[in-house]
């Protein structure tokens, strides 16, 4: 036998094992490429880790709490219609229980009388709105009146009357200043301090919690103001 043709056969004998690598490597490489053909959407095959893709869940209903579980603390937000939505005239006139001083304001003629920009807060704490209607009676502010809605309809919790005083929301308190006179005093020149009287809401009305001010010898203005809870 020649050298050259031990050689030849050396040769063929060490190319069989790569033929047989390169059909391993194939099989792999097949395999590889039918496990990411099979993989679900939404996954991405990796040769270290398999990541899914962020996907949004469709909500489901809530359960009731367990018995004896902790329940919210949230005042829910009565289902009955805004304050917003009455008429403001209309629902003062038809209120007798509202000074007839008030109410004649707002049904004359003159120049200045009417119910003037409405302003609502949460007084009584339940989530839904009051409305705090004051009333002119020309140039000076006669009152104010105070409605909260409920399932029968708009229900009065406050009216004042009386010049020289005023109605604000002040923290879900409402808020009274009434200017304080001396008897011999001009309108225009009130000399005692100013009475200041907190109302709030407690077992489902407005009561004075808090005031400040005035003092012996002092009233105010119009010698007929009055509160009306």
């Amino acid at each position: 036998m020649t050298s050259s043709t031990a050689g030849a056969r050396r040769s063929q004998r060490r190319a069989k094992p790569s033929a047989l690598a390169v059909a391993l490597a194939l099989v792999s490489a097949a395999s590889l490429g039918s496990l990411t053909a099979c993989a679900p959407a939404g996954l991405r095959v990796d040769s270290s880790v398999v990541v899914s893709s962020p996907t949004s869940s469709a909500p489901t209903a809530p359960t009731a709490p367990a018995a004896g579980g902790p329940t919210s603390t949230s005042t829910p937000t009565p289902s009955f219609a805004s304050i917003r939505s009455i008429n403001p005239r209309a629902v003062v006139l038809a209120d007798k229980g509202v000074p007839v001083e008030l109410r004649e304001a707002i049904t004359s003629k003159c120049l200045g009388c009417l119910i003037d920009t409405p302003v609502y807060g949460d007084i009584t704490g339940d989530g839904a709105e009051e409305i705090l209607l004051p009333i002119y009676d020309g140039a000076h502010l006669a009152g104010t009146v105070v409605y909260t809605m409920t399932a029968q309809g708009p229900q009065r919790i406050f009216a004042h009357y009386g010049h020289e005083g005023w109605v604000e929301i002040v923290d879900s308190d409402l808020v009274l200043t009434r200017r304080m006179y001396a008897a011999d005093d001009p309108k225009c020149c009130a000399t005692g301090p100013d009475e200041i009287s907190h109302y709030g809401w407690q077992n489902g009305k407005l009561v004075l919690t808090y005031r400040a001010g005035g003092g012996v010898g002092f009233t105010p203005y119009e010698p007929k103001d009055r509160v009306i809870v």
